[in-house]
This record gives structure tokens, C-alpha cells and sequence, in this order.
């Protein structure tokens, strides 16, 4: 079916197959990938931009301030490994290593058990599943200052813990004021603010693990605690070595409540390795040699990236 329009006629049938010629295709699949390829560089580049500025930037400065003697008056002056040499013959700086040891065991161990009975308890209980995540994890999307500041109104002399404890400690419980109890406080602290995120990552593993293996178990007779010693556990064991590791990090970088509650003190019993930075670059104006801890901080951290990354490679195989 054709119809003449003035000196060229054309195929009006309906019928008739669009026939592109191969070069044609080739063309046209290289002009979609490339828009798909700009669109993605168009939306990673803002991330890339703000890593390469306000991340990767900063770390190589830090580095090479680490190798300097720097004190923001005076222009800085080379001195090679005198700053890496200082952290480890310091009596100050190896304090505050010795005090980020202990609270990083102090602190990881009982997180990790909290949050693990917390999440096995909900587990088990679906009913009131929700109500309790809500109310453990509402600690955890409160900023650390604000949580600080709350249990520093809690610590003060005669505060409300020491009300309640007024029957048997009639004088009150210095909670950051005693070198003995100022690091048990901040670590009731840290615990309380981020036992729930915790616990919703393992909780979520244990919502993951198949049914049928806990009935099977129960049909053939095992007990509440042979089907968490012989079923969950092992197969919460990837959750389990993220939230330790996870958890590891971030007591190793913990500042906010150390901070807020007794800014290293007393006596140095709270003076972990980030308030040692924050105190020697800006109290002391020691940029050198606070880069230097950074440095040293970053590869601790490196480490432990690299044992997680090994043991998750372990649990694949």
C-alpha cells in the first residue's frame, strides 16, 4: 500500500519491519553506554570530590605534618622521626595508650555480651519485639554530647545516683572525680549509648537463620540452650566478628564522651589516645606531634580492617 506525495512515494504499510543497518546499532549501543557512564561520574564525583578534600587531603597532610615541628606561629620546620620517637619514650603519650587499651577491652567485651543476650532475649520473645527495639536503640540516635551531658547530670554531686544510693553511700560516689571509678563512668556511658545498634545487627542475623533448623532441633528433643549453643551462635558467627570489630574501631576513635564528661582527667585516668590529640593540637599547639599519634592511631586501625577483612575471607571458605 503506497500513496504519491508530490515526486517521492511512500510505503504506508503496516506491516512493513524497521531494518537498521549494523553500523547503525553498533552507534547507537556506544552513545547509551556513554550516557549511562556520565550519569554515573556525574553522581559519584560530589563523593569524590568531598573524600579527596576533606579525607584523602587531610590524611597526607597529616602525615607529612607528622615529620615536622609545627606550632601554627612559627613556619614548620622538618625533623624527621623526632615526633614518632616521642610517642613511645613519652611518659604522657604512653599513658594514654595504656588508659585506650584498657578501655577498649573494658569497653568491647561487655558491649559485645549485652548486645548479643539482648538480641537472643528479643529473639525469642516476637511479641514485644518492636517496643523493646525502640526503647533499646533510642540511645543510639541520640548524639553523644547530648547523652554526655545527660549523664553528667546523673554524676554530679548529689545527683540522682546519688540520691538513690544516699541509704548506703551517705557521702555520694565520686563517679568523675575518683582516677579509680572516672574510667568505669565513661564506660557506663558508652555502653548504655551504644549497646542497641549492636544489638539490631545481631538481632537482624538472627532473624536471618532459617526456621526449619530450630524446629528440626526442637523436634528431636534439644533444649532452649542447646539450640543457641548448637544452632544460632554458630550461625551468627558473621555478625558477631563485625559488631566486634566495628566496635573495636570505634572505641579506639571514642572522643565525644571522654570529652564532655572529664576531658582526660583526673589525674590522666581518662586520657585516651583522641584526647590526646585534640589536647597537644590545640591546648599545646604540637601539630607535629599530634599528626605523628594520628598516624600511629590509623595504622592501629588499619590493622584491624586488615584481621577483619582476613577473618570474613575465612568465614567465606
Amino acid at each position: 500500500m503506497s500513496a504519491y506525495r508530490g515526486w517521492i512515494t511512500v510505503d504506508q504499510s503496516p506491516l512493513q519491519p524497521v531494518s537498521l543497518a549494523p553500523a547503525a546499532i553498533r552507534r547507537s549501543r556506544f552513545t547509551y553506554r556513554t550516557v549511562q557512564k556520565a550519569w554515573g561520574v556525574a553522581f559519584v564525583l560530589p563523593v569524590l570530590l568531598l573524600f579527596l578534600a576533606f579525607r584523602l587531603y587531610p590524611m597526607i597532610r597529616a602525615a607529612e605534618i607528622s615529620f615536622q615541628r609545627y606550632d601554627l606561629l612559627t613556619p614548620p620546620r622538618w625533623i624527621g622521626f623526632d615526633n614518632y620517637i616521642f610517642i613511645f619514650t613519652n611518659d604522657r603519650v604512653l599513658n594514654s595508650l595504656r588508659v585506650t587499651v584498657i578501655f577498649v577491652i573494658a569497653q568491647t567485651v561487655p558491649l559485645v555480651l549485652i548486645a548479643l543476650i539482648l538480641a537472643l532475649v528479643l529473639f525469642s520473645l516476637p511479641r514485644f519485639r518492636h517496643l523493646f527495639e525502640l526503647t533499646f536503640y533510642f540511645p543510639v540516635i541520640m548524639t553523644t554530647v547530648v547523652a554526655a551531658l545527660i549523664w553528667l547530670t546523673l554524676f554530679y554531686p548529689r545527683g540522682l545516683l546519688d540520691q538513690l544510693l544516699s541509704p548506703w553511700v551517705p557521702g555520694g560516689v565520686p563517679w568523675l572525680t575518683s582516677p579509680v571509678l572516672a574510667l568505669p563512668s565513661v564506660i557506663l556511658v558508652d555502653i548504655w549509648k551504644t549497646t542497641g545498634y549492636y544489638m539490631i545487627i545481631l538481632l537482624a542475623g538472627l532473624l536471618g537463620i532459617p526456621s526449619e533448623y530450630l524446629e528440626a532441633a526442637a523436634i528431636d528433643g534439644a533444649g532452649s540452650w542447646a539450640r543457641v549453643r548448637h544452632i544460632l551462635l554458630p550461625l551468627l558467627r558473621p555478625q558477631m566478628m563485625f559488631v566486634v570489630i566495628i566496635a573495636l574501631i570505634n572505641a579506639f576513635q571514642a572522643f565525644d564522651s571522654f570529652y564532655v564528661l572529664t576531658r582526660g582527667g583526673p589525674a590522666d585516668a581518662t586520657r585516651v589516645i583522641p584526647i590526646e590529640i585534640y589536647l597537644r593540637a590545640f591546648n599545646l599547639l604540637e601539630m607535629g606531634r599530634a599528626s605523628a599519634i594520628s598516624m600511629v592511631l590509623f595504622l592501629a586501625l588499619v590493622i584491624l580492617s586488615l584481621i577483619q577483612l582476613r577473618l570474613f575471607r575465612f568465614e567465606e571458605l
